[in-house]
């Protein structure tokens, strides 16, 4: 009889242990702070999806020294109705990141070498600044220089955006 007791009270322990488990994995799947950026897929035609316009696609930092340091400032702007979602940023070298302002925050660095990780959100009708930063002696080469800022949002007509900056170095 004491043999039955113990292997019911040890199927009732494994039984409510699953149960708390079944529990937990039901709320972190119905926390919206768990969905990914993925998850806030639009059509192109969706009156209320999120449009992404860059302030300029091109910045010219003319003729610079080896040793100096570059930055411009473009602005992503969600003119949709919904919210916009950066939800890849890098670049196409080593000496050139990029950081996102919000609301008077600064993200850290980002480039080639460490990529956005977690999504950035864009309000309707609100923007964000990126922080363009070129750091030639990076990469060193003299000459005409054009480095790329890649951006992946929730856009579905423009998932893809591109920056491109130049200059000529001089050592």
């Amino acid at each position: 009889m004491e043999i039955v007791k113990n292997n019911m009270n040890t199927i009732l322990s494994v039984i409510g242990g699953l149960a708390i488990v079944a529990v937990v994995v039901m709320i972190v799947m119905s926390d919206p702070g768990s969905k990914k950026a993925s998850d806030s897929t639009f059509d192109k035609n969706d009156e209320n999806r999120p449009v992404a316009v860059l302030s300029t696609k091109k910045i010219d930092w003319g003729e610079i020294n080896l040793n100096d340091v570059k930055e411009s400032e473009v602005e992503l702007t969600n003119e949709g109705n919904s919210p916009l979602e950066i939800k890849g940023l890098s670049t196409s070298c080593g000496c050139t990141v990029v950081k996102v302002s919000q609301n008077g925050t600064e993200t850290k660095e980002y480039g080639m070498h460490e990529p956005l990780k977690n999504k950035v959100s864009i309000e309707s009708k609100s923007l964000v600044k990126l922080k363009i930063i070129y750091r030639p002696y990076v990469m060193p080469v003299e000459g005409a220089v054009t480095r790329q800022v890649f951006i992946e949002t929730n856009d579905p007509v423009n998932p893809k955006l591109e920056i491109s900056a130049s200059a000529v170095v001089k050592k």
